[in-house]
């Protein structure tokens, strides 16, 4: 029986309005096309497999409470946040995918990742590269 309950919207939460906030330097900084729920995706998916695999959960909670709690937020100084959140889902959902003998929803994990890097979307170059950075280490080749 589950011992906690996370659940989260998947509407972004409102800016402070005394945070300096990006929308004025969207389209300068490719904001304008940020893949939140894509993002939400790889970071949801990655949970569950370490959820259901029953282990590293408080490693990859801190992580997902990272994410949720700097998401929906357009703030230069959040990217670091967000990238180091996504990449360590990533990295404890591959670990936990590989302990499950790579479930179906494993494919929609690597599709979503595939995806939020591709060009389709404005992913800030840090996130980007650091996603890209932890796939090459987990896959041992290159990605883009």
């Amino acid at each position: 029986m589950a011992k906690r309950i996370i659940s989260f919207s998947l509407s972004p939460r409102n800016t402070p309005s005394n945070e300096p906030v990006l929308e004025d330097n969207q389209t300068k900084s490719g904001f304008n096309n940020f893949p939140y729920l894509e993002l939400g995706v790889i970071v949801g998916l990655g949970f569950t497999a370490v959820l259901a695999s029953g282990s590293q959960i408080e490693q990859c909670e801190v992580h997902v409470d990272t994410f949720l709690r700097c998401r929906g937020f357009y703030f230069f100084d959040k990217i670091p946040e967000i990238s180091e959140a996504v990449t360590q889902v990533i990295i404890l959902g591959t670990q936990a995918f590989k302990k499950l003998g790579h479930p179906r929803y494993y494919d929609e994990f690597l599709w979503a990742i595939c995806l939020v890097t591709s060009d389709f979307y404005s992913l800030p170059k840090e996130i980007k590269k650091a996603i890209d950075d932890v796939l090459h280490q987990l896959f041992e080749i290159p990605i883009h």
